[in-house]
């Protein structure tokens, strides 16, 4: 049973500012700046995807494991858990 995130405004905001921060990146790659500049910039986008995949991951733990539990699918909610725990882990 698939559960509907709780995606907030907060969320929203956060991707916005980093698709604006990728729109930089790639006017810099074209403007001739340094590869310095470019690299501390996709320094903090990464960063900030990071940051976004917490309080993603945290909504998850608050919202649909909760609510998994909750229903009795306590199996399938830490298999699905654990998926998104390991898919979380790759992203360093």
């Amino acid at each position: 049973m698939e559960l509907k995130n709780h995606v907030d405004d907060n969320i929203i905001k956060r991707l916005s500012r980093i698709e604006g921060q990728i729109r930089g990146i790639k006017e810099m790659g074209t403007s001739g700046r340094t590869c310095s500049e470019i690299l501390t910039q996709l320094s903090a986008v990464q960063s900030a995807i990071t940051q976004v995949s917490k309080l993603i991951m945290l909504d998850h733990i608050e919202n649909c494991v909760v609510e998994g539990i909750k229903i009795g699918n306590v199996e399938g909610t830490l298999e699905d858990l654990t998926k998104i725990i390991d898919q979380f882990s790759k992203m360093k």
